[in-house]
């Protein structure tokens, strides 16, 4: 009987090894950008990747079209706060979502920093960089 119960132990401990999502098919964990994210609030739709959470909403370095140029893709680092978040979505997070202008829990806000690419915050140095990289003074809100 011992035999058997440490046999069937085993087994389940083996396959939940096996079991989930594997490091090779999550994008975060094969490199330090931050998860996907697709945001909705009343100004637009910004879709990007989730650079911080701060206490009052999400920074998104978003993908952005240009007018000008059709099909060239731009960069540009945004500020939602969670006042302004009509839906936000999280790729391979399906159970993280963010809507109705709500604040999160703290339950949910822990869980989506350690998603992002500045799970401790940005400092003021690195986001002044950042700022300078993408050719802004300051994060841009969500409006267009």
């Amino acid at each position: 009987m011992r035999a058997r119960a440490a046999l069937i132990l085993i087994g389940c401990l083996v396959s939940a090894c096996a079991i989930g999502m594997q490091p090779s098919e999550f994008e975060p964990a094969r490199g330090p950008q931050g998860i996907r994210s697709d945001v909705v609030t009343p100004a637009g739709r910004f879709t990007g990747e989730l650079l911080e959470v701060r206490d009052t909403g999400i920074v998104l370095l978003a993908d952005e079209g240009t007018a000008a140029a059709p099909g060239v893709r731009t960069q540009r680092l945004r500020l939602i706060p969670f006042a302004g978040i009509i839906r936000a979505e999280f790729v391979q997070r399906r159970g993280l979502q963010l809507s109705d202008g709500k604040r999160p829990s703290p339950r949910v806000i822990e869980r989506l920093r350690l998603l992002s690419r500045f799970p401790y915050g940005m400092s003021p140095a690195i986001q002044r960089d950042l700022l300078k990289a993408y050719g802004q003074d300051t994060l841009a809100g969500a409006e267009r």
